[in-house]
């Protein structure tokens, strides 16, 4: 969780993607500029793997992207 609390302190928010059409997946949602959206996951070597990239307008298309991937 340390990397969470460093984004955090650089003003970047991050919350647990969860309204999927499978469930839960353990993919972050971090937003930075106006729109953007990245998203990351752990990997189990403790470190991050970037899933997408995309904006709110691309948001629906690009879970159902990462449904596809999990």
């Amino acid at each position: 969780y340390a990397r969470e609390d460093k984004l955090r302190s650089l003003g970047v928010i991050t919350k647990l993607v969860v309204s999927t059409k499978k469930g839960k997946l353990n993919i972050f949602e971090a937003i930075f500029s106006y729109s953007g959206r990245i998203y990351f996951r752990k990997k189990d070597n403790n470190k991050m793997e970037i899933v997408a990239i995309g904006t709110k307008n691309t948001q629906e298309q690009d879970i159902a992207f990462m449904e596809g991937i999990s």
